[in-house]
């Protein structure tokens, strides 16, 4: 059964489509200067999406996108060494902060072409509300703005639709509820794949604080209930 169209839904700009995929897409933080590991070439705004099979560089520009507020001090002056920049990241809780990586779900419709990159001022944590949603615990799901991006559920059909600032419709995406459930079975996986491959970094490029930062990206990655089960 088709989501059901009133009158002021959106216009479709995708069909019902059974060729859902999520993505977990973390936004690059542009920094151009910073040298005291590998990293990718970025440009404002870029996206990398997690999983087990990304290169050095690529992993080293999302570890910089989750740790970079602690690399420059209240002057604004950039962390000289790795032991600086991660020291500041492992005083973190001393200091009252969290680490915060911004990004969250992407969707895409692989038979249309039609994509959904997570909107601004959002946390990669908070990809939460999608499953609150889902539940029924919540009315809706907050997944940034600027672009807008909102879930809506009718029956067995999720209706998936994006906007612009001045509400005009980007494009939507219409599925079976199963296949979202699917697909964010997927997005979670490969999200613990690249967590899975962090130790092997470490040991090339930061030997000496390995567990501290795999624990700062994991508390940046994972949903705050997996985090809540895993602390003793």
């Amino acid at each position: 059964m088709p989501v059901v169209a009133h009158l002021w839904d959106p216009p479709r700009v995708s069909q019902q489509s059974p060729s859902l995929e999520i993505a977990p897409a973390v936004e690059i933080y542009y920094d151009p200067d910073f040298d005291l590991w590998p990293t990718s070439s970025a440009v404002p705004g870029a996206h990398i999406s997690l999983s087990g099979d990304l290169t050095d560089e690529q992993i080293g520009s999302v570890i910089h996108a989750g740790l970079h507020w602690f690399y420059y001090d209240d002057e604004q002056h950039p962390a000289a060494t790795i032991e600086e920049y991660l020291g500041r990241a492992a005083n973190r809780e001393a200091e009252g902060t969290e680490i915060v990586v911004w990004g969250g779900p992407a969707f895409a419709d692989t038979s249309t072409g039609v994509t959904m990159m997570p909107g601004c001022c959002v946390a990669f944590g908070e990809r939460d509300e999608v499953y609150d949603f889902l539940a029924g615990r919540s009315a809706f799901a907050y997944l940034g703005h600027s672009p807008d991006t909102g879930l809506a559920i009718d029956a067995d059909q999720i209706l998936i639709t994006q906007h612009d600032d001045e509400d005009r419709v980007l494009a939507t995406i219409e599925c079976p509820r199963d296949q979202l459930d699917a697909a964010l079975a997927v997005m979670e996986s490969e999200i613990e794949a690249f967590l899975a491959a962090l130790p092997a970094w470490t040991t090339r490029h930061v030997p000496n604080h390995a567990t501290a930062l795999i624990e700062a990206i994991t508390e940046g990655l994972r949903l705050s209930a997996l985090i809540e089960k895993e602390t003793p």
